[in-house]
């Protein structure tokens, strides 16, 4: 299974495109990780590539978490990467109505990777810091705030991956 991602900001153009790399179907300790896990092992894997480039971490919030986490379930779900939501609005109209203040510079990026494992934040950084519009929003020192989301299917063949930021 190929590995795919996209990016959006406010702030940068749009950086909407798919990334594609063959990668292992887990980081080689075979084990199931939660949603939780996962998502923990995305920021931290975020922070230490900020912390690299002389960013400042990210630090979470729920205001940004609740959405990515839906909007993991929700493309997992269709089996596609979209940043528009259900009825088709832009991504960052989730973001405001889960309660992040409007005005603000907003920016998601989305990846869908095989394993389920907590491997798969690291690979979907490196993944993201190869492309321009997610190496952006990653890089990104305007954002302070971000909401890692996850959700994997049952039998491990697929992790769809949110992460949204906002200064």
């Amino acid at each position: 299974m190929a590995m795919t991602a996209a990016a959006v900001s406010l702030l940068v153009p749009v950086g909407a495109g798919t990334a594609a790399d063959s990668a292992p179907r887990d980081d080689g300790d075979g084990a199931r990780a939660s949603a939780p896990r996962i998502e923990s092992a995305l920021l931290a894997e975020m922070n230490r590539v900020r912390a690299d480039h002389g960013r400042r971490a990210l630090r979470p919030i729920a205001t940004l978490k609740r959405p990515a986490r839906a909007q993991s379930r929700y493309l997992l779900g269709q089996g596609i990467l979209d940043h528009s939501g259900r009825d088709g609005s832009p991504f960052w109209t989730r973001l405001i109505a889960a309660g992040y203040p409007r005005g603000r510079t907003l920016g998601e990026n989305l990846a869908m990777v095989p394993g389920c494992s907590t491997g798969v934040a690291a690979r979907t950084v490196q993944m993201w810091m190869k492309s321009p519009g997610h190496r952006a929003n990653l890089l990104n020192p305007a954002f302070r705030w971000a909401g890692a989301g996850a959700a994997s299917d049952a039998d491990c063949s697929s992790t769809v991956l949110t992460a949204d930021y906002g200064s």
